[in-house]
């Protein structure tokens, strides 16, 4: 008839919102409350939950919080927040912040999620396992930050939680290191004994021809 359809500007929305996004986006957004502006690409949301899955990354990425704005088409800030890749609706572990920026990227046609976090505690369960000022994470690095983990008791440690950590997974570790290194921190918490910590670096350099190769144990 030749009509032109007009185009959705806002979007404003109570109750269990949910909100799929884009192919190319590939998220899911849920949320109390959510405002979207379409032509400025803007938005806020309340008490919001999301899912972003990022090609060829092995797992998708979950965030959640009090409060979500979105600044840009690829940038979310989110406050009182978490992320994790833990699938669960109480994760397993988490990173638990006040303030999480997270921006999306394409390089080369490939997209990219980098989740940047200030005043850090990492969670496992419910027990906090450490601290740290400034957290970044690329998934452009394609590894995985927690190794492992487990729980258990036992009449000498009582019940106790321990997990494994690869720092070399932190975006602002060069990744020349793992070409001829690892590095796992054990984080854990005994319940007749506290908390616990150590490291583990393994090194091998005859990539250089020095035929050096050995390990660091350490553990308090």
């Amino acid at each position: 008839d030749g009509k032109k359809t007009p185009s959705l500007k806002e979007f404003y929305a109570e109750g269990n919102v949910t909100i799929a996004a884009s192919e190319k986006a590939k998220e899911i957004k849920h949320a109390d409350k959510v405002f979207e502006n379409f032509e400025e690409s803007k938005g806020f949301y309340v008490n919001p939950r999301t899912k972003m899955t990022v090609e060829k990354f092995p797992l998708p990425i979950y965030t959640g919080g009090r409060e979500m704005k979105q600044i840009s088409s690829d940038e979310y800030e989110v406050k009182d927040g978490y992320f994790t890749t833990c699938s669960f609706g109480h994760p397993h572990f988490y990173v638990n912040s006040p303030k999480i920026r997270i921006t999306r990227r394409t390089e080369g046609g490939k997209s990219y999620v980098k989740a940047k976090a200030y005043d850090n505690v990492f969670y496992f369960g419910n027990v906090p396992v450490a601290y740290m000022p400034a957290y970044e994470y690329d998934t452009e690095k394609k590894e995985s930050f927690l190794v492992g983990y487990g729980a258990g008791s036992s009449q000498r440690f009582g019940t106790f939680i321990r997990s494994v950590w690869n720092p070399y997974a932190l975006a602002f570790v060069p990744s020349s290191l793992g070409d001829w290194s690892t590095l796992n921190a054990n984080l854990e918490y005994l319940n007749k004994r506290g908390p616990a910590t150590g490291f583990l670096f393994d090194y091998n350099r005859d990539d250089i021809g020095l035929g050096l190769e050995g390990f660091l144990q350490t553990y308090y």
